[in-house]
């Protein structure tokens, strides 16, 4: 990262309604193409796989992106830094990243994780008990 600002007071309303959500819509479709690889990519992460890859994961999840500026936000500021993203590549030619493109699917990977790793239906939960389980394991 070359410089790191903290906007503030940024709101969107020194913009035309109009204009601006020309501008979301604009940022919607630059900053789609990241979230689209991590959709594509949650239905492969853990399909017949004993284990997890995790330096698969971090690649596909953070791939190298060739962008001009990185847009990190909270949640509650996404229609802002949507608006932001399209006004900076219509304006100025400059590709944005926001990280919500990667985090807004964070909660899927978890759950496919745990629907396939973790998560078993009560009729098919097994108990070990010193009958069944290696020697080693009831000392």
């Amino acid at each position: 990262m070359f410089k790191g600002f903290n906007l503030k007071g940024f709101d969107g309303l020194i913009f035309e309604d109009k204009y601006r959500h020309e501008m979301m819509a604009h940022g919607r479709t630059v900053t789609a193409s990241s979230a689209s690889s991590v959709r594509q990519s949650l239905a492969t992460i853990a399909q017949n796989q004993a284990v997890l890859d995790g330096a698969k994961i971090q690649d596909t999840w953070f791939p190298q992106v060739h962008a001009d500026v990185f847009l990190s936000h909270s949640h509650r500021n996404e229609d802002l830094v949507l608006l932001l993203a399209g006004w900076l590549d219509y304006r100025f030619d400059l590709k944005a990243f926001a990280d919500s493109a990667i985090w807004g699917y964070a909660a899927d990977l978890l759950r496919i994780i745990d629907n396939e790793y973790c998560w078993q239906p009560q009729a098919e939960r097994t108990v070990m008990s010193c009958a069944t389980k290696p020697p080693a394991m009831c000392t």
